[in-house]
């Protein structure tokens, strides 16, 4: 069985188990109800506002129990695992609200459960992160992808699965390395992201020079510059190689045990 078929199958089973605990606890017609509106709301505000959209539910408490973690988990799971475009801001979502399910089967003491929960949420987090370099590389630009990076980089949920992925074996590691691979390669290549681009230095000086910037925002405020017209991308052959100077890197770290 191929691996990538094997993911699929690891992520179906375990998607069953939540979704049994989450019908359990949704013990009405009432509480279905809520929960397909919620799944709606998770979908309008990604469409309206991207990753902040989605962000501001998680932010206002609007998903803190399980049944509602396993919606937005659900959301993320199409949108990132079943989509060509393989957002990774979806899947760093995914990667979080996975590893707090598992981690509320760990309290439970279903450790079958928690540590099917951490190799899908572990391989969704180095899968985004994958992409996610990816993307930056392909931006002309050197100056750009500091601070949109920094998540895949630092903060609890990135030390929760470097611990994890230090606990797990050598078989284990080269497993899931095949799956990250897999999932990061099998997106469309061809999208390029001009919005992500355009935070360089580059684009925003050139904006400058040709007047494509509005008025500051008050005083220190921000200007607001039309840099995405200045952007500039790396030819194919110049990024398919940063490409796979990326996935050695990343792929060596993961087999040694590290995030």
């Amino acid at each position: 069985m191929r691996v990538g078929l094997l993911f699929v199958v690891i992520v179906l089973a375990i998607a069953g188990a939540f979704t049994v605990t989450a019908r359990a606890s949704a013990d009405s017609y009432g509480g279905d109800v809520i929960l397909s509106n919620l799944y709606q709301r998770i979908d309008e505000g990604w469409q309206s506002e991207g990753v902040n959209g989605v962000r501001r539910l998680l932010d206002n408490g609007s998903i803190q129990r399980f049944e509602q973690r396993k919606v937005l988990s659900d959301w993320a799971r199409k949108n990132f695992i079943y989509s060509t475009a393989r957002n990774p801001q979806i899947g760093f979502i995914y990667a979080e609200v996975v590893k707090q399910m598992a981690d509320e089967y760990r309290r439970t003491r279903n450790l079958t459960e928690y540590h099917e929960g951490m190799k899908i949420g572990l391989a969704a987090f180095l899968a985004s992160q994958l992409i996610a370099f990816e993307n930056i590389a392909r931006c002309a630009d050197k100056t750009v992808g500091q601070s949109y990076l920094a998540q895949w980089l630092s903060g609890p949920l990135y030390e929760g699965y470097k611990k994890y992925l230090g606990y797990i074996g050598v078989e284990e590691r080269s497993a899931l390395w095949a799956e990250v691979a897999d999932l990061a390669g099998k997106r469309n290549l061809n999208r390029r992201y001009p919005s992500l681009c355009a935070s360089g230095a580059v684009a925003i000086a050139r904006a400058q020079v040709e007047g494509d910037c509005g008025e500051r925002s008050g005083a220190g405020g921000t200007v607001n510059c039309n840099s995405e017209k200045y952007v500039t991308f790396r030819d194919d052959e110049a990024w398919n190689e940063a490409r796979a100077k990326l996935q050695e890197a990343v792929k060596r770290r993961v087999e040694e045990g590290k995030l």
